[in-house]
């Protein structure tokens, strides 16, 4: 069983789909998440509070996910923090690129909490 007190960072450019993740995740037990609107604010936040997982949509403005996964990556602070990724297309060229650029997972949108739960655990177990 994962670690309900892992902290999450989920960044997601939609509001309601940023409140419905969040909200998903409590769901699931886990107590400290957070949420940010693009990869800039991720980084933001990133400056500011420890990780152990941060969950990105890959479609954002100012910051998409991949460009957020690449800044993660090539900062030492932050290059550890495993990265899952998000989104509604799945095409597999995609889903390569997100893999050679470092991302441990990639998440079909909409998540269910199944599925949520079954990638958080693949990750810490």
């Amino acid at each position: 069983m994962v670690d309900k007190t892992l902290k999450i960072l989920f960044v997601e450019d939609s509001e309601v789909q940023q409140e419905l993740g969040l909200y998903r995740l409590q769901d699931l037990g886990f107590s400290n998440v957070a949420g940010a609107s693009n990869g800039l604010d991720a980084i933001t936040y990133l400056e500011n509070n420890p990780v152990d997982l941060i969950i990105s949509d890959w479609e954002m403005p100012e910051m998409d996910g991949i460009d957020l996964l690449r800044v993660v990556r090539s900062t030492p602070d932050f290059q550890k923090i495993p990265f899952v990724v998000m989104s509604v297309n799945d095409n597999p060229k995609r889903i390569s690129t997100a893999k050679k650029e470092g991302v441990m997972d990639f998440l079909l949108k909409p998540a269910t909490n199944k599925t949520l739960l079954e990638t958080i655990e693949k990750i810490f177990n």
